[in-house]
């Protein structure tokens, strides 16, 4: 009587493929965690530099240099990331408002311009000028507002007014117009001038990306401290007090970054 054939050896290397496709899910899943959460394992590492200086006292000079060095660059890139995260946080916020501010104004400017290309009266022709210079002000104040800043709206609308309108009001007050039909502006005050100022000297890209506030922030600390030399950090120990004429160079220069 003839023997059977054994059956080919398949099912070993099909486990095989089965187990590395289960895995794989599993793997990426971590490495999207990851990418999600960058700034734990930043803080992290931060903790535990910040540990290893304050409890460990005899460590070694190049060695507490070194990892001071790595401190600093470890909180230089939490701000960083963070500054990066709030960034997107308020652009996706304010996204829609901005949105049709800008709309408003573009049509604002529009209609000015039509009257004063149609206005033939000297007097009014200025009035009419000094308005199409400020709705270029208000489609500039939407665009190029600071991204990392809260927007202010220009032409904001009231839940109240919304309420009046359904229930049977004209809604004249709705998006608060004028006596003249335009929708009255609000929005930031101190912030239109700063888009006026940036207008004349060319730097509405620069407003919108906040290097101007930095800029003017780092003037402003500059000027307190050398009117008040007392409010300048003092070194808090003998060995910060040895090494800072060493470090006056970088501070000059920013610092470390």
């Amino acid at each position: 009587m003839a023997t059977k054939r054994p059956a080919p050896d398949a099912a070993p290397s099909n486990l095989e493929d089965g187990i590395k496709k289960r895995r794989k899910p599993n793997e990426q899943g971590g490495r999207s965690f990851k990418r999600a959460h960058t700034v734990n394992e930043t803080k992290a590492k931060i903790r535990s530099l910040r540990r290893l200086l304050e409890r460990n006292e005899r460590l070694p000079a190049d060695v507490r240099v070194e990892k001071e060095r790595a401190l600093q660059t470890a909180e230089y890139e939490l701000r960083r990331t963070q500054h990066a995260k709030q960034r997107s946080d308020m652009i996706a916020r304010y996204h829609k408002i901005r949105f049709f501010d800008r709309q408003k104004a573009v049509k604002r400017l529009k209609k000015a311009k039509k009257s004063l290309s149609e206005c033939e009266n000297e007097g009014q022709r200025r009035i009419l000028e000094k308005e199409v210079g400020e709705c270029e002000v208000d489609q500039n104040y939407a665009q190029y507002y600071p991204l990392e800043l809260a927007y202010v709206p220009l032409f904001p609308t009231k839940k109240g007014d919304k309420e009046k309108a359904k229930d049977g009001d004209d809604g004249k007050d709705v998006e608060h117009q004028n006596s003249k039909g335009l929708v009255g502006r609000e929005g930031d005050d101190a912030m239109r001038e700063k888009v006026r100022q940036s207008m004349r000297e060319g730097t509405l890209d620069a407003l919108r990306n906040s290097r101007l506030i930095d800029s003017n922030k780092g003037n402003q600390n500059m000027e307190a401290r050398s009117k008040n030399p007392e409010s300048a950090p003092k070194p808090s120990s003998k060995r910060d007090s040895q090494q800072e004429p060493a470090g006056d160079d970088e501070d000059s220069d920013g610092g470390f970054f």
